[in-house]
């Protein structure tokens, strides 16, 4: 794959193929990560991943060292697919953290993303293909709602700090650990288009801590060193 050549990217900007950048908070939004070229030969061959339904309209894959609530998640494919690999290396690149786990997602057109925010500390570069659909970044969320599970949010309860419009090929990479994220089904976001695609996908490049494998995400994780060995980890 072709390289793309962008400046420096740190926390709170947000970066554009011509190297300028904005301020933001806690993300970096990279439109066109991938060319058209690249992202319609990537979308092709994830048809032919071993697809299952999960939760809320949402099929997942999970490629490499997967975690799930209680630790090591039950389906996983170990070695991710050859045509991953060198994305994989290019995200890393710009998110100055490797990847071990590599979760994919297809999203029906009811598919969602509840409000949540990802396990402590962890940056999470997601690549999205197809269709394009509005992520809400940042902001807050009812504080009881931290009691609750992800399933019981409701989406309009996470009032976002941003919105930001994934298209075919764009990168997003934010502190998944400190803000919450949340997606409305596509009959209830103004800004989805199905450019000729059936699907989105999205592709999150994770680094799970042996902590995280063994207890899944939390506080015993976080008891058994996932802080520390997801800092010095992983890291480019």
């Amino acid at each position: 794959m072709a390289s793309l050549t962008l400046a420096e990217p740190h926390f709170a900007e947000t970066v554009t193929p011509d190297g300028r950048s904005s301020p933001s908070s806690d993300w970096i939004y990279i439109p066109q990560f991938l060319s058209h070229q690249e992202a319609d030969s990537l979308y092709a061959a994830m048809g032919e991943f071993p697809w299952l339904l999960s939760d809320d309209g949402k099929y997942g894959v999970h490629f490499g060292k997967s975690y799930a609530a209680g630790g090591k998640s039950t389906i996983e494919h170990p070695i991710p697919p050859a045509i991953l690999l060198p994305v994989a290396d290019r995200v890393a690149a710009v998110a100055h953290k490797q990847s071990n786990y590599i979760q994919c997602h297809r999203m029906s057109p009811d598919a969602i993303v509840r409000p949540h925010r990802d396990p402590a500390g962890m940056i999470v570069p997601m690549l999205t293909l197809g269709q394009s659909r509005t992520f809400r970044v940042g902001g807050t969320m009812p504080q009881a709602y931290y009691l609750k599970r992800q399933s019981q949010r409701k989406i309009e309860e996470h009032i976002s700090a941003a919105e930001i419009v994934m298209n075919h090929g764009d990168l997003l990479i934010f502190n998944g650990g400190r803000i919450i994220h949340s997606m409305f089904a596509n009959k209830d976001d103004p800004n989805f288009k199905p450019n000729g695609f059936d699907w989105r996908y999205s592709l999150l490049f994770r680094w799970t801590t042996d902590a995280m494998r063994q207890h899944g995400p939390g506080d015993k994780a976080r008891k058994a060193g996932h802080d520390d060995q997801y800092k010095n980890a992983g890291n480019v």
